[in-house]
């Protein structure tokens, strides 16, 4: 009996998941893409199906496996997308955007911490609900300082073409994700992408060098995703 092939179950949304499709696909790797929206999360949530009550999630020979970063490890070891010498550094990379991800939370939902992990409510009073003043506060300092800072760090420990040398891998991957989402407003619409990435060209180059890759064009032709990708400070 034939082995079934990976299920990646995802919004159907340019985040968490975008990635690892993206390394999959980059890959040529066999995979169902399935997109679902927040009832029938809320529906497999309920009936156990999640195994922290989240998606993205990955069905890989019966089992459910979880956790975006984890996720994109794995698909980059399908696809050739880790350096082979150089893995921690990639790993390193990923980590740090993660703490960006994580800076932007309280934009995304509005509270101090996320989704409820047993309902997946946003406006639980549990989840700290933040104020219009608060939220105006936060978005200012995440674009005035956290964010320029966090980018230019991001920036120095860029080794090449590529944050790990000339070649391509999931950590380039992960911040194409960020940077095209942040560029074209959908990321997270209350970052200033000019005024956070002012003094990172580096950066900016990556994303551009990823979007030009033909697998990923191919993949925004076929999701409709050609909005135009432009930046005044494109090398």
């Amino acid at each position: 009996m034939a082995t079934p092939k990976p299920v990646l179950t995802y919004l159907d949304a340019r985040m968490l998941a975008e990635p690892v499709r993206l390394a999959l696909f980059i890959g040529e790797v066999d995979f169902e893409d399935e997109r679902i929206d927040y009832a029938e999360v809320a529906r497999r949530r309920d009936a156990g199906l999640l195994p922290f009550g989240q998606v993205p999630v990955l069905t890989l020979k019966g089992e459910k496996l979880t956790q975006s970063g984890a996720l994109l490890r794995w698909a980059g070891k399908q696809s050739d997308l880790l350096p082979a010498s150089d893995e921690l550094y990639c790993d390193s990379i990923e980590c740090a955007l993660a703490d960006v991800r994580t800076l932007l939370r309280p934009l995304w939902y509005s509270n101090v911490l996320g989704r409820h992990p047993l309902t997946g409510s946003a406006t639980a009073e549990s989840m700290i609900s933040l104020t219009e003043a608060q939220l105006k506060a936060t978005a200012s300092s995440l674009n005035d300082e956290i964010l320029p800072l966090k980018f230019q760090a991001l920036e120095r420990n860029v080794k090449g073409d590529f944050f790990c040398g000339d070649n391509m891998t999931v950590c380039d991957i992960s911040w194409y994700c960020i940077c095209i989402g942040l560029l074209q407003n959908f990321y997270c619409p209350k970052v200033n992408a000019d005024k956070v990435l002012r003094d990172c060209p580096k950066l900016v180059a990556i994303a551009f060098a990823v979007h030009d890759h033909p697998r990923v064009a191919l993949w925004n032709r076929q999701h409709n995703y050609d909005e135009p990708f432009v930046h005044p400070r494109r090398p």
